[in-house]
């Protein structure tokens, strides 16, 4: 048994981007600019990694033993950046734009904690925390235009948000990886 509610909730989170970018190319093949990202993921309800089937996880010396479910309803990042990156023509319809993603990011984190007493009610609750932090993003792009209007692509990104928030007495961390992303561009 643990005595105090202290465990590690890992998710598997799913949802979408958009993204908004300006870019200005260079002659040299530099380009630099700004953007905003907004992503929103969700997952499903997870136990605690220290959970062991048929056991009770926790132990609250007034309440006795629990269980307790976690499920992320929203993990929002709301990212401004300025973009400085670099065009490597491939050929006429393809190129590689490796870029550096700088600013700040706004992060909202919504989850439900549903704890299971052996010898009392259940309880549910609704929580939010909010944060920011200082973004940086890596992202190396493989686009194939269609035609000037229109591009498609994928990416490695090694970017991602993490933060910690007190909520009552509890404290929480949290974290988010984007690694690869598959998008659509629109040239106006």
């Amino acid at each position: 048994y643990y005595t105090a509610l202290s465990g590690d909730f890992d998710h598997e989170l799913s949802g979408g981007t958009f993204t908004l970018n300006y870019i200005k190319f260079k002659e040299d093949n530099f380009f630099q600019g700004g953007g905003w990202s907004s992503i929103n993921v969700k997952g499903s309800e997870t136990k605690s990694k220290d959970a062991i089937p048929g056991y009770w996880t926790y132990n609250h010396t007034t309440y006795g033993n629990f269980d307790i479910t976690i499920t992320v309803t929203s993990f929002r990042t709301n990212f401004f950046y300025g973009i400085f990156g670099y065009d490597v023509q491939i050929n006429d319809q393809s190129s590689f734009q490796p870029n550096l993603r700088y600013g700040w990011k706004f992060v909202v984190a919504e989850w439900k904690e549903k704890i299971e007493w052996q010898y009392y009610q259940d309880q549910e609750q609704d929580q939010s925390a909010t944060f920011h932090t200082f973004g940086l993003a890596v992202v190396l792009p493989f686009m194939y235009k269609i035609d000037n209007s229109y591009a498609i692509g994928a990416d490695i990104c090694i970017c991602g948000s993490n933060g910690e928030a007190s909520v009552g007495t509890s404290k929480y961390e949290f974290g988010k990886t984007n690694v690869f992303n598959i998008f659509f561009d629109i040239y106006l």
